[in-house]
């Protein structure tokens, strides 16, 4: 789950679900609107715009904005502009004891064009 909050009274706005979550691990501004979440264990990253849900409507994330193998189960996430990410990524082949295959790399990510490739 993700929680909005609003920092200045500390309210709880809302929560999100992120259906078939399971390690979300770091969340990113995406522009003035949006933000990104990483979910390490699924190789996925998904986004929360504002005005993605009607009040009163449940918030549940159904889809990925991005996923594959090809993120080696992305970890840390940090902005480069519109839609443009550098991501951690853990390494390919993860397994449950979090070793993997081999190490992660930096991977530069554009949402909207939904391309990964190494930075």
């Amino acid at each position: 789950r993700v929680v909005e909050i609003d920092m200045r009274s500390g309210k709880q706005l809302r929560t999100y679900v992120v259906e078939g979550a399971q390690f979300l691990n770091d969340i990113e501004l995406a522009g003035d609107l949006c933000v990104a979440i990483t979910d390490m264990a699924t190789g996925k990253i998904h986004t929360i715009c504002k005005g993605d849900f009607k009040a009163g409507e449940t918030a549940r994330i159904t889809r990925a904005a991005v996923e594959g193998p090809e993120l080696e189960h992305p970890n840390g996430i940090v902005a480069l502009g519109l839609g443009k990410f550098l991501v951690a990524g853990w390494g390919p082949g993860m397994k449950s004891d979090f070793s993997t295959d081999r190490p992660g790399r930096i991977l530069e990510v554009d949402l909207a064009g939904k391309r990964v490739s190494p930075w």
